[in-house]
């Protein structure tokens, strides 16, 4: 219980916040089991940090792999380093110009799914 504060002085208003994690808790039991860091708020926890991982290594995976495909490209088929494309060797474009797209869909997808693992999470402490 707060202690009792003073009236405000005529024509003042007093505006107080809710207290932390703790009060906005109190409605809801599984965001209160977090805020109060018990076994099963640990436990989702780590489950939503152990989905954020998962996925950050499949797409870093995925994107290594791809990475690692240019030079494998290159070594089985030797000709294509001595094309040129514009007057620029062509592993300099697939590395330097063709790489950049990759890079840009696998932090596009990362973003789109790890939004998803944290709405799903939000859903479930929501308890709806």
């Amino acid at each position: 219980m707060s202690p009792e504060l003073p009236p405000p002085a005529p024509g003042r208003s007093r505006v107080r916040a809710q207290r932390g994690n703790a009060a906005s808790a109190r409605n809801f039991p599984v965001a209160r089991e977090i805020a109060e860091q018990s076994g099963v708020g640990r436990l989702l926890v780590d489950s939503l940090i152990r989905s954020q991982l998962r996925l950050g290594i499949v797409v870093g995976s995925g994107f290594l792999l791809l990475l690692c495909a240019v030079p494998l490209l290159l070594g089985l088929f030797p000709e294509l380093n001595s094309m040129l494309l514009l007057g620029i060797p062509a592993p300099w474009i697939f590395l330097g110009i063709g790489i950049h797209p990759v890079i840009f869909v696998s932090a596009w997808l990362y973003s789109r799914a790890a939004d998803r693992n944290e709405e799903a999470f939000q859903d479930l402490v929501a308890d709806k």
